[in-house]
């Protein structure tokens, strides 16, 4: 659905304070490694960030969004 990096999440949430390191944060996203409810918690906060960083896809227009003619 996004195209986002586990290389850009990783720095989102470094810079967040997290502290496991990339291939850590790789084999949890691929579901091969638990982390602690703070790391996941402030790893979904990062991905949080990038999303609302990316543009909006268009919405659909209500009747009264398009003009008449």
């Amino acid at each position: 659905m996004y195209d986002i990096t586990t290389e850009a999440i990783w720095w989102k949430y470094f810079g967040m304070t997290g502290n496991v390191r990339e291939f850590e944060l790789d084999a949890y996203l691929h579901g091969m490694y638990q982390l602690p409810a703070m790391d996941r918690d402030l790893i979904a906060m990062a991905l949080n960030e990038l999303i609302d960083d990316l543009p909006q896809p268009p919405r659909a227009a209500c009747s009264y969004d398009t003009p008449r003619i």
